[in-house]
């Protein structure tokens, strides 16, 4: 019974682990490195994460400070031509960028 193999790789330096998946020819198609930096690799490093609940508050405090000016643009307005400019008020939904099974 095979339990598991020894992989040495030049992905890594010492005090790192990876680890990766494989398609049915052999080429990798993912991989997950904790580096000895005290950093995670999740199939690349060219990109960022983003932790969602700061970035949705900070979305949803933008739009407030946005419908508060409009509320001031749309009296200004108003006081030149009663009545010809309703405020939209805008919203920001990023709810379905939120990745559930992943969490920081």
């Amino acid at each position: 019974m095979l339990l598991g193999y020894v992989y040495t790789s030049d992905a890594t330096n010492e005090g790192e682990t990876r680890i990766f998946s494989r398609d049915s020819g052999g080429s990798e198609k993912f991989y997950i490195k904790l580096t000895n930096a005290g950093k995670c690799e999740l199939n690349g490093t060219s990109d960022y994460l983003v932790k969602y609940s700061p970035l949705n508050s900070a979305q949803n405090k933008l739009a407030i400070d946005i419908n508060t000016e409009l509320v001031k643009i749309a009296a200004g307005i108003n006081a030149i031509v009663p009545g010809s400019y309703v405020v939209a008020p805008i919203t920001i939904d990023i709810s379905g960028s939120k990745v559930e099974n992943v969490s920081v």
